[in-house]
């Protein structure tokens, strides 16, 4: 199991974690541990969906706009 780093200096050491406690050795950063896991996923996915998108491999999705502006069904 990989370690987190920090949010903050990007410090790995699995003593920064106690449990739910998340404790930075090094610039004394602390937060929830869940809380540390779950920005570094989000850290992780926007740099990958940067990636793509700087590669044109993704992009945004197109809305198909209805030309038919009448009642919706139902009403």
């Amino acid at each position: 199991m990989q370690h987190p780093p920090c949010p903050r200096c990007k410090h790995i050491s699995k003593n920064n974690r106690h449990r739910k406690s998340f404790v930075c050795e090094c610039c004394g950063f602390a937060l929830h541990a869940d809380l540390i896991g779950a920005r570094n996923i989000e850290s992780r996915a926007r740099t990958v969906r940067y990636n793509l998108e700087v590669q044109g491999c993704s992009q945004p999705p197109i809305r198909e706009l209805s030309m038919d502006r009448g009642p919706s069904p139902g009403l």
